[in-house]
């Protein structure tokens, strides 16, 4: 059996992060995990799991904070930004 790679997506409600999760989920060794500020019904379709971000700026260290969380429980293998502010 396959490993599965767990891939991170932020940006998934803009265009080219709906495109990057709709190409993973291709992949059949691929779980893909979705961030973006609100779930819509492509996170749910092109995403594995959700994450609805926080209300904090990209820079701000809570920001991080929620990511590194996001990573270590879910024991992500790759974050790609759907976004350019990620």
């Amino acid at each position: 059996m396959k490993n599965k790679y767990k891939i991170l997506v932020t940006g998934v409600g803009a265009l080219i992060g709906q495109g990057i999760c709709k190409n993973l989920k291709k992949k059949n060794n691929v779980v893909v995990f979705g961030l973006d500020k609100r779930a819509t019904i492509l996170s749910s379709i092109f995403c594995d799991q959700f994450y609805q971000k926080p209300n904090h700026s990209e820079d701000d260290p809570r920001y991080l904070q929620f990511i590194l969380d996001i990573v270590i429980s879910q024991k992500i293998n790759l974050i790609i930004p759907g976004i350019s502010v990620d």
